[in-house]
């Protein structure tokens, strides 16, 4: 079950970094896009542990194929 937490952090923070993005472009500062660009390094970060976790989903897809 830790694959789903880990996608659903990464989820959640790209949520968040697309919130920060719509107040850079409602006129609310230049530290919107900074969040925005720290928030979508740490969710591409998150996609990484997520893939590289030994019970993610690409992990038993391809266990199951190879039987």
């Amino acid at each position: 079950m830790t694959y789903l937490a880990i996608l659903a952090a990464g989820v959640f923070f790209f949520l968040a970094a697309s919130i920060c993005l719509y107040m850079f472009f409602r006129g609310f500062g230049k530290g919107y896009l900074v969040m925005t660009i720290v928030i979508l390094i740490l969710v591409y970060f998150i996609i990484g542990l997520w893939n590289q976790s030994s019970n993610s989903l690409n992990m038993q897809f391809f266990t199951m194929l190879n039987g």
